[in-house]
């Protein structure tokens, strides 16, 4: 009866270490050397695809992160995109649920 137990407790380690999502980790690190390397549009581009991939997987830490990188290079790029991030800012808040949701609000208030 115990080796059933520690069986099936190394079987739902094994399949909580296997399920971590690690699809977008190479993605930012090139987005980290674009950014050092002065590719900001590069960067914004790549940025975008991971924008549409999280938002269609519902990957929201990850949606966050993208949005936040996409504004920065925004900034970065156009001169007067105060008014355009505060757009996206708005939309974002109401796409994210509940617990996520918090960390967009405090972006909004420095616009």
């Amino acid at each position: 009866m115990r080796t059933i137990y520690v069986f099936f407790i190394l079987l739902i380690s094994f399949q909580t270490l296997c399920g971590q999502n690690k699809t977008f980790e190479k993605d930012w690190r090139t987005i980290d050397s674009l950014e050092i390397n002065g590719q900001v549009r590069d960067a914004l581009i790549k940025t975008d695809a991971i924008l549409i991939t999280s938002e269609r997987k519902k990957d929201h830490n990850n949606y966050i992160k993208a949005q936040l990188f996409r504004w920065k290079f925004v900034q970065i790029i156009q001169e007067n995109a105060n008014t355009t991030i505060l757009k996206e800012v708005n939309q974002c808040i109401t796409k994210i649920p509940f617990p996520t949701m918090p960390s967009c609000k405090p972006t909004k208030r420095n616009f």
